[in-house]
């Protein structure tokens, strides 16, 4: 850090080579970020202990409120900026820095060109980047000001002095949490600034008892103005203090608390609390943020977080307890619903004014800008006739004498004048404003400008004719149109349903092609095979004595018992007989047993109880299906075994074909896109479809289901087969 301190010396009230203010700014960001969640228990912590030093040793209270900030906004360095009073104001000066910029304690710059200046002048919290680029004397400070987030506080209403947290990291940004936890340690530093100057002026003129009756009293009033209920009790749980916020969350008046035991408060099956905590008090020790519930007066119950410490007398003897307690979750609903009628405010269409009775202008929404063509820092603090044509500001009269008896003005239409000059056309919404003891205090006033909606009727109604005709017309072209398309679609509907049917025809088709080719292989090429057989074995009982050819003999009737073997074979698989003969378990049986002998495929059936015979096309696109499905899991999924299931339920079959191997996509099986299933998939479907079923594809890759679940005719064969579990040797 530069070890040269920022002085009066250094201060340069104005610098040609400064960029305006605003090119400096960044206080809307504050919203814009992501916020950190607040913590509340170390903002009440932090709030008892500077009461606690301001009470103690106020002499050290600002550089506490300094580290204090330093600390609770996770600052590179923090301080306390105060208006001189021996020149009337005319500099800020730094009776306290906390952080990387401790050195500059004592220095200061000019209230008029410096950061601390612009947050009195807008009299409000701002948030800076990079300060040098406008007032250079910063410049030689070191580290360099990255943010800067600047708060005013205030004695009996007069802005005195500013607090503020600098960050000299880029990666820290603060955000809306730091803002608010500034505000509240600005009410602090107002407070602590009136105790330190009444200390001030009482060591002028009166004894150290007189000091610290003054800060005592300063004290209370910030005890009795907190947000949080604080009590005193002795060490027998009498109530000796009560302050407004006790009254205001318990219910109870301080009359009526005061003298009580403080078990009037306590629910009685929470009262072994109060025992502990006095216990803990009497050794000395401080409770933080207790979590408990208390009742109030209505007999109504509420969470609060306590924080009880021990209260002593001048000899160091505990002579009872201070408790602070905050109800957390109204505070979060508070601070949500002001964020967000902040927020609701400057994103407005609508212009959003505030002004006093005086008519000063005193917020102005981005609304306003908008409409008005006045920026916030232009139109702020500037009289309401800013806006209002010479000709009206009777209205304005008007306006806040109404105001002031608190009635509510309700689309007030008017005539305002905008900063080029041109007048608009306005409805106006003006309520009265109230403060915490419900006096009015000002108006908000709520401004649209009509003046494009007036055009626009007009033009509405000249064209409203217009598309009343076009509507017609449209509505004919539509009829037309969705007529045409209602035949379309008919004739897509029937073109698939003669698709549907000619898939059904080429089905049955292949099914009696394969049919007639097996009876034709079986009936001709069999009965030649076995002749052939015949003859060769009538051959070789001549040709004994002559070995070579007895030896050719049997190895051209083991070729022919081979190609017997491979006929009948694929005689079955076109065809099984074993699927008319003995149903559907035996063929599907046969056929896995031929798989494994062909292909070293272990198949697993499963077979419910009871299952029986089923129609003949049922049985047929059973078998066609798990034919297909093995077919595939055998080429394609390296699957070394697999298990089929058929069950009856009710009057429905369901068949499952499960695999091990790697799995497809299901999706793409449906376009044929998948060199593993394709067509093979889309006949299965096809099949199912035909009577009626469905069927799914599951697949992923640690193997695939295909699931088939196909209604029962209402007449069929009962010849029971009883249930198996048919083991892979079996089948």
């Amino acid at each position: 850090m530069s070890q040269e301190r920022l002085t009066e010396t250094q201060e340069t009230p104005t610098d040609a080579g400064a960029v305006p203010v605003e090119a400096i700014l960044c206080t809307e960001e504050l919203q814009r970020r992501p916020s950190r969640n607040p913590d509340y228990e170390l903002e009440s912590r932090t709030f008892v202990t500077l009461a606690q030093v301001l009470a103690d040793a106020p002499d050290t209270v600002l550089q506490t409120l300094a580290d204090t900030i330093l600390h609770i906004c996770r600052a590179g360095s923090a301080g306390v900026s105060l208006l001189t009073i021996d020149d009337g104001g005319k500099r800020f000066y730094w009776p306290a820095i906390a952080g990387k910029w401790k050195a500059h304690i004592g220095g200061g710059t000019p209230r008029d060109f410096g950061p601390c200046g612009d947050v009195l002048d807008r009299n409000s919290s701002l948030l800076f980047r990079h300060v040098e680029r406008r007032y250079t004397y910063f410049a030689p400070v070191t580290p360099l000001v990255e943010e800067a987030l600047l708060v005013p506080f205030y004695v009996h209403g007069k802005a005195v002095g500013t607090i503020w947290a600098v960050s000299h990291d880029v990666e820290r940004k603060f955000d809306a949490e730091d803002e608010r936890i500034m505000r509240s340690l600005g009410q602090f530093a107002s407070a602590a600034y009136q105790v330190i100057l009444s200390i001030d002026a009482v060591k002028l003129e009166a004894n150290e008892q007189q000091k610290i009756a003054i800060a005592n009293s300063r004290l209370a009033a910030i005890v009795d103005s907190s947000d949080d209920v604080i009590i005193s009790k002795d060490l027998n749980g009498t109530i000796k203090t009560w302050n407004r916020s006790a009254e205001r969350i318990l219910g109870y008046t301080a009359e009526e608390a005061i003298g009580q035991n403080i078990m009037l408060i306590i629910p009685q099956e929470r009262q072994a609390e109060e025992i502990d905590i006095l216990d803990r008090i009497r050794r000395g020790e401080r409770v933080d943020h207790f979590e408990t519930i208390r009742r109030k007066k209505d007999g109504s119950f509420i969470n609060l977080s306590l924080t009880i410490s021990p209260i002593k007398d001048k000899t160091g003897k505990i002579v009872g307890a201070s408790k602070v307690a905050r109800d957390i979750s109204e505070q979060q609903r508070a601070h949500g619903a002001r964020n967000l009628l902040a927020a609701i405010v400057n994103s407005s269409d609508d212009a959003i004014i505030s002004k006093n009775l005086k008519g000063v202008i005193m917020t102005w929404n981005s609304g306003a800008e908008r409409i008005f063509g006045y920026t916030g820092e232009e139109a702020i603090g500037k009289h309401i006739f800013l806006l209002i044509p010479e000709d009206r500001h009777n209205e304005e009269d008007e306006i806040l004498g109404k105001i002031q008896r608190g009635e509510r003005i309700e689309h007030f239409e008017t005539v305002r004048r905008r900063k080029d000059g041109t007048l608009l056309d306005v409805s106006l919404t003006i309520s009265p404003v109230r403060d915490l003891a419900g006096r009015i205090v000002g108006a908000s006033k709520i401004a649209r400008d009509i003046t494009a909606t007036k055009r626009a009727d007009k033009m509405l109604r000249e064209s409203e004719e217009r598309f009343r005709m076009l509507a017609d017309a449209l509505e004919t072209q539509v009829q037309l149109r969705t007529q045409q398309l209602i035949d379309r679609n008919a004739e897509i509907q029937q073109q698939t349903e003669q698709l549907r049917e000619l898939s059904t025809q080429l089905l049955k088709s292949q099914d009696n092609e394969r049919r007639r080719i097996a009876r034709e292989l079986h009936d001709s090429a069999g009965q030649l095979i076995a002749a052939l057989g015949m003859s060769l074995a009538g051959v070789g009982r001549h040709v004994s004595f002559n070995p070579p050819l007895a030896e050719a003999l049997e190895e051209a009737q083991d070729l022919v018992r081979e190609l017997n073997k491979e006929i009948r074979t694929t005689t079955y698989l076109l065809h099984p007989p074993l699927l008319e003969e003995n149903g559907l378990p035996q063929a599907i049986q046969w056929y896995t047993q031929g798989l494994q002998e062909r292909g070293g495929l272990t198949v697993e059936l499963v077979v419910s109880e009871g299952f029986g015979r089923l129609d003949g096309d049922l049985e047929l696109t059973v078998f066609r299906i798990v034919q297909e499905s093995l077919t595939n899991a055998h080429r394609h999924s390296g699957s070394k075994t697999a298990t089929i299931r058929l069950t009856r339920e009710g009057q429905t079959v369901r068949m499952e074909v499960e695999d091990y191997g790697r799995g497809f996509s299901p999706s793409a099986s449906m376009s044929g896109a998948s060199g593993r299933t394709g067509v093979g998939i889309m006949g299965m479907r096809e099949r199912v479809r035909q009577l009626g079923g469905q069927m799914e594809v599951r697949s992923n890759p640690g193997g695939t289901m295909i699931s088939v679940v196909l209604p029962l005719p209402i007449a069929e064969p009962r010849n029971p087969i009883v249930g198996a579990h048919i083991a892979p040797s079996m089948a």
